[in-house]
């Protein structure tokens, strides 16, 4: 418990530090979490991925154009989380569903408000929406079952299926109808409604289930 208030505290003072110092004094930022987030060490992940966390959090409400030091910082992270999060689907270890969590949000945090399409082409967003997938339709483990039933959504393995089911909410309430778009996003929308549309239904269908079972859950 303790560990986890200083690991609060501390990323809290990052976020402070990278509002005031980033990108104009504090550029190795970039560097600092870049290293840890290549090594092999699976134990420097986590923290990595808190500390970009922070850093997408700072600026997931700028406008378009300044975004622009979080977009060339990303160019180099969003390749190396998807890869890691892809590596990590089938092992339900709690270690791994932690850091799958919390690319998730990393994601969600980048996407949620203004879409950079230089980051996320068709392409790119189809392999996040096989991730996302793949996270609603996998199985907790059965231990889980042995948690309290108003506690379960507090697991990180719901988790995962809670910030997948925002993001791809989010995604469809603001791409889902292409005649609502500007212009910049027509192409893109067009895409995702076509490519999206009857997969989305068939998880709301299997979110609603949940949601009878664990109504917390949201």
């Amino acid at each position: 418990m303790m560990s986890q208030f200083i690991r609060a505290q501390l990323t809290m003072c990052l976020r402070a530090i990278i509002k005031h110092d980033f990108p104009g004094r504090w550029t190795a930022i970039v560097d600092k979490i870049g290293m840890y987030l290549q090594s092999q060490n699976s134990g420097s992940w986590y923290g990595s991925l808190l500390a970009l966390y922070q850093l997408v959090k700072t600026y997931e409400y700028r406008k378009a154009d300044e975004r622009e030091p979080l977009l060339a910082a990303m160019q180099i992270f969003l390749p190396r989380i998807q890869q890691l999060i892809s590596q990590l689907l089938a092992d339900a270890t709690i270690f791994s569903v932690l850091i799958q969590k919390q690319v998730i949000k990393i994601f969600h945090a980048l996407v949620q408000y203004s879409l950079p399409l230089r980051l996320i082409n068709n392409a790119v967003m189809t392999q996040w929406m096989e991730i996302l997938r793949a996270i609603m339709d996998r199985d907790v483990p059965v231990e889980t079952l042995e948690v309290d039933e108003d506690d379960r959504p507090e697991l990180a393995w719901w988790k995962c299926k809670k910030w997948a089911l925002r993001i791809i909410t989010r995604l469809f309430e603001r791409y889902g109808s292409p005649g609502n778009v500007t212009k910049e996003y027509q192409e893109f929308a067009d895409f995702f409604l076509k490519t999206y549309a009857v997969g989305i239904q068939q998880v709301w269908r299997k979110c609603r289930s949940l949601h009878s079972r664990y109504p917390s859950l949201h």
